[in-house]
């Protein structure tokens, strides 16, 4: 089964286990740092009562960008800063991230209001109003750096895949360049070695026919064996071998004793591939 991927009209970005886990992870983080402040602040009546009120509050406030974070990726990719639109793009971001502050705020201020839902407010406590809009100012800076990082990243990501995108095509192409240049190589060598066996065939039916019936006998092979292999870009090597030795024979038989090959071919190499007729032009 895939794993689940967080993901706007068809663009994937983080998985939502990864999220979790991270959002979790700040939220118990949070958590600890609140409680050791409540400690040295000496709020003891905090330390007893507010300790799993605050996990809640604190895995709420990590939990909602992590919810967020594709839609807030995909609008950033949808409206990318450029050197024509950037006074359009930068007004929508920032309207983008004064919603998700306000957003933010009025959830947070939502789970605090049902937490405290029976509850006797504190003497000094301001009133929901300026509550809420003193919460807001304290966060707001917070949170606008993590809507920038958030776009930050969906263009980090997006040029990643990009950068990948472009590796893999790339490589694609070299490899149809290979053989393309492999098939050109292949239809250059067949019409130019056939046409000097024929000729040497041609002159041996005067003076050795029974040369001349060998010579038929090994082309035959030789051209059954290269159209059998005919559009394969990789063979073995003892496959290529085979067919360089029939290429051998006729080249002996055309220059008799003036030609001499040895091999010398290690016996672990014989199943290596290696690109279709790559020793004949060698030989």
């Amino acid at each position: 089964m895939p794993p689940i991927v967080l993901s706007v009209e068809g663009r994937k970005f983080i998985p939502a286990p990864t999220l979790f886990v991270i959002a979790t992870a700040f939220g118990i983080s949070s958590t600890v740092q609140a409680y050791w402040m409540a400690r040295l602040e000496l709020h003891p009546q905090m330390m007893q009562h507010a300790i799993a009120r605050l996990l809640v509050l604190n895995l709420v406030y990590w939990y909602i960008p992590a919810f967020l974070a594709p839609i807030i990726m995909a609008f950033a990719l949808r409206h990318p800063f450029d050197r024509l639109r950037w006074p359009r793009q930068l007004s929508l971001h920032v309207t983008a991230a004064l919603s998700y502050s306000v957003v933010h705020t009025a959830i947070i201020m939502a789970v605090r209001a049902l937490l405290m839902m029976g509850e006797k407010r504190p003497p000094n406590f301001p009133g929901w109003r300026n509550y809420t809009l003193l919460s807001y100012l304290t966060q707001l800076d917070w949170l606008l750096m993590t809507y920038l990082f958030l776009i930050g990243l969906a263009y980090a990501l997006a040029y990643r895949r990009e950068s990948e995108a472009r590796a893999l095509n790339t490589s694609q192409l070299e490899t149809r360049l290979v053989e393309a240049q492999l098939q050109a190589l292949q239809r250059q060598l067949h019409p130019h070695f056939l046409f000097n066996t024929l000729n040497t065939i041609s002159g041996l039916i005067r003076t050795d026919p029974d040369g001349a019936d060998a010579m038929i006998d090994r082309l035959g092979d030789l051209l059954r064996m290269t159209l059998h292999k005919s559009g394969i870009q990789e063979v073995s090597l003892k496959e290529e071998l085979d067919v360089l030795q029939k290429y051998v024979e006729i080249e002996r038989t055309r220059f008799g004793n003036r030609l001499n090959i040895e091999m010398h071919v290690q016996p672990e190499t014989l199943d290596a591939q290696v690109p279709s007729l790559v020793l004949q032009p060698l030989v």
